[in-house]
């Protein structure tokens, strides 16, 4: 059997030369991209949970609730904005760069970009001028939700540049800027100003606005003559094309993840919105901390090996990135999971540790939903988003369903277990999909060897718990217990063979190379 890639069909299960060749092919660029993206997201991750911790001890949980429910809507708004551009940039950058026109392509998406931005201030002025009456917000909200949102855009824009670029140094450096920013700002506004969601939303905006001209400059953009042209309608409908259907899947994923926030609070106020928001975030900043700079690499290098001809091989990269991603994100997803009610206890408030209950079913849906997106990376290679679109679509109204059923009854933990079932079907349903374009040839081998050391790892942390629990903090618990499952995880996979010999020497040697930094 063959399919549109001309590729034979793979079981999943491919020989283990096969698997070195490929990592070896990418081991170079994978090591350097990924170490140089991990600041990106773990400084950013432990300023979240700074800020978690700060915020979660200074608002109750009802207005925490509400700036969660304001800040839903603002991402969303961003993802409808800046999603289509995002994956465009990262789709076409290699293109135009490949045929030396890499400052034309620069120049034109930078006048797309304040087109866009410029025209969604004048609509969202408008809009308020026209029906200031009906919008639940006062005016300096509405205005400081509408300029957040430009700045977002901008940012999220030039950042994904550098990404498209290989720039990850870069792009980590800026990501690293804001999370520091938006807590210093977020902080100081708190404590100065007012306890309310207004100061989190100018606190957050002023961190990205202080940022878009140092991009601006290291992106070359301040050349006016390099930095802006006429706008190019051929350009725009091409990025229409493409990227229009991945706003679809970009709203469907925010809707997915997001629209709960808001059926909790509709059946059951914002004090639950409140709980539930602290604690998913936390374990949402645990996963991108694991699984981010694997995902911020690999999307370019997939996109640079299809663009230079390696195309028979791309389902194997594919493979390769999914079996990478499980090594890395089931341990610290089952880990957190044993360990839940310790970590709500050290981060949060008093009032907010109750809802780590939630903890280990969002921890198990993340790890579904975030292995889901290497499996569907072949489509956006083929530029079949519209499919993206279609699934996510599925998968967000089966969500928002269940959660008008659950959460009536049974609040946020209603709303954990519809995200459990929804972000384990949308990996089987990409899985079939994806079978008539470039096929996901998923290592079944290799999951099973890692549910094996993940459970063996998890039983070991257990029996400790129950042990020391009640004789040791929380803190020491935490670092006894990771040392517990590091060591049976990599044990159990060192016994399965399914760490070899090459890549134990290539993870020594990057430690190595970081710890001499």
């Amino acid at each position: 059997m063959t399919h549109s890639t001309g590729t034979p069909e793979h079981t999943g299960n491919e020989p283990e030369q096969t698997r070195e060749m490929i990592f070896r092919q990418f081991q170079g660029k994978l090591g350097k991209s990924a170490l140089q993206y991990l600041p990106a997201v773990v400084w950013p991750a432990i300023m979240g949970v700074a800020g978690v911790a700060i915020f979660t001890r200074v608002f109750a949980t009802d207005q925490y609730g509400l700036y969660m429910l304001a800040l839903t809507a603002v991402t969303i708004v961003v993802a409808l904005l800046a999603g289509w551009l995002q994956q465009s940039v990262l789709r076409y950058q290699p293109r135009y760069s490949k045929e030396g026109r890499g400052v034309e392509f620069t120049a034109k998406l930078n006048t797309l970009l304040w087109v866009s931005a410029l025209a969604f201030a004048a609509l969202s002025a408008a809009i308020y001028a026209l029906f200031s009456r009906s919008i639940p917000f006062e005016g300096d909200v509405y205005a400081a939700a509408t300029g957040l949102i430009v700045v977002w855009m901008v940012f999220a824009i030039y950042n994904t540049l550098f990404q498209a670029r290989l720039q990850s140094t870069r792009y980590a450096r800026y990501q690293m800027a804001f999370a520091t920013g938006r807590l210093v700002f977020s902080v100081a506004l708190v404590f100065t100003v007012a306890r309310d969601a207004l100061c989190l939303i100018v606190g957050m905006g002023v961190a990205y606005a202080v940022l878009i001209l140092p991009m601006m400059k290291d992106l070359g953009l301040l050349n006016i003559r390099a930095a802006w042209g006429r706008f190019d309608g051929e350009f725009t409908r091409r990025f229409a094309s493409y990227g229009i259907p991945v706003v679809g899947w970009a709203i469907g994923n925010k809707l997915l993840e997001l629209s709960d926030r808001f059926i909790i609070g509709m059946f059951r106020g914002t004090a639950e919105v409140g709980v539930y928001g602290a604690n998913y975030n936390l374990v949402s900043m645990a996963m991108l901390f694991i699984a981010g700079p694997l995902l911020l690499a690999s999307d370019p290098l997939v996109i640079n090996a299809w663009e230079q001809g390696t195309r028979e091989r791309i389902r194997d990269v594919i493979s390769m990135f999914s079996r990478l991603f499980l090594l890395t994100a089931v341990p610290v997803a089952t880990f957190l999971g044993v360990f839940a009610a310790a970590t709500a206890r050290i981060v949060f408030g008093e009032g907010f540790q109750e809802g780590y209950v939630i903890m280990p079913l969002v921890l198990a849906g993340l790890v579904f939903w975030n292995f889901a997106l290497y499996g569907q990376k072949g489509l956006k290679l083929v530029e079949k988003t519209g499919l993206l679109f279609g699934m996510v679509l599925v998968s967000a109204l089966i969500n928002i369903g269940l959660n008008l059923i659950l959460v009536p009854r049974y609040g946020y933990m209603g709303a954990a277990i519809s995200t459990l079932v929804v972000y384990a079907f949308h990996p089987v349903m990409v899985y079939v999909v994806t079978r008539h374009h470039i096929p996901w040839s998923i290592p079944w081998r290799s999951v099973r060897n890692i549910l094996l050391a993940a459970s063996t790892g998890a039983a070991g942390c257990l029996v400790l718990e129950r042990a020391i629990s009640q004789h040791v903090p929380d803190w020491a618990l935490l670092i006894l217990g990771a040392v517990d499952y590091l060591l049976l995880y990599v044990i159990v996979l060192l016994m399965r063979g399914e760490l070899t010999e090459y890549e134990i020497r290539f993870v020594s040697k990057k430690m190595r190379l970081g710890r001499g930094r």
